[in-house]
């Protein structure tokens, strides 16, 4: 029986003591390590992996560590293709599968406009993890919420929420973008990355008159 054991050690030793069973050993022990691509994160997490997972130059934000606002969705395309599309009041709008759920991104004039993840379930402490790990990055939140003062619990908050009587809203104003996190039905919690430079542009664009139409002589 004692032989049998020793055996068995030694079998493991010298398995473990292969390269390639090693590598694969030292690897399953950091994958616990390895960033959550479903948390927002900027290129202060992303530069960690850039050795692993080259990005191209970003000018503005890595939203979710991944989608450069601001930049051009065809490379994007060219590697991915989404999982649906569509256009909406001079926007195009992507949605991409991933791990758990779908990212949408919104474009305007090819570039990324707005990048956006739900979050679920749709409660009060789901809002609150998903605010302590952004405010770990980007420091506090401006509280644009619209509960009335008599809302002072989790339960009652969430039941405000259910019944469309307030929302949660926080905002991280940065330098030409930001980070939203609206709580406002029973389905999801949204992180949205904007740029709000291209986004005013949009809006200046969408103000503008439609051009008339020269009569035909």
């Amino acid at each position: 029986m004692y032989q049998n054991i020793i055996s068995s050690i030694l079998l493991i030793l010298i398995i473990i003591s292969a390269p390639g069973c090693k590598e694969s050993l030292e690897r399953a022990y950091t994958l616990g390590d390895n960033i959550d691509p479903d948390d927002p994160i900027s290129r202060r997490l992303a530069a960690a992996a850039a050795t692993k997972k080259p990005v191209a130059r970003c000018d503005k934000e890595l939203a979710f560590g991944y989608y450069c606002l601001g930049s051009s969705i065809k490379p994007l395309l060219d590697q991915r293709p989404p999982l649906r599309q569509h256009a909406k009041e001079g926007l195009y709008i992507f949605d991409f599968r991933e791990r758990r759920g779908l990212t949408t991104i919104t474009t305007f004039r090819g570039k990324i406009l707005s990048v956006s993840r739900n979050d679920r379930p749709a409660n009060w402490k789901t809002l609150i993890a998903v605010r302590q790990r952004i405010e770990a990055l980007y420091g506090k939140a401006d509280d644009r919420s619209t509960f009335a003062s008599d809302i002072n619990s989790p339960r009652r908050m969430e039941f405000a929420v259910y019944k469309k009587r307030a929302k949660a809203h926080y905002i991280w104003p940065m330098s030409g973008w930001r980070i939203d996190v609206v709580w406002d039905n029973i389905r999801n919690i949204q992180i949205t990355f904007l740029d709000e430079d291209l986004n005013e542009r949009y809006l200046t664009r969408q103000k503008q008159p439609p051009p008339k139409h020269q009569p035909q002589e």
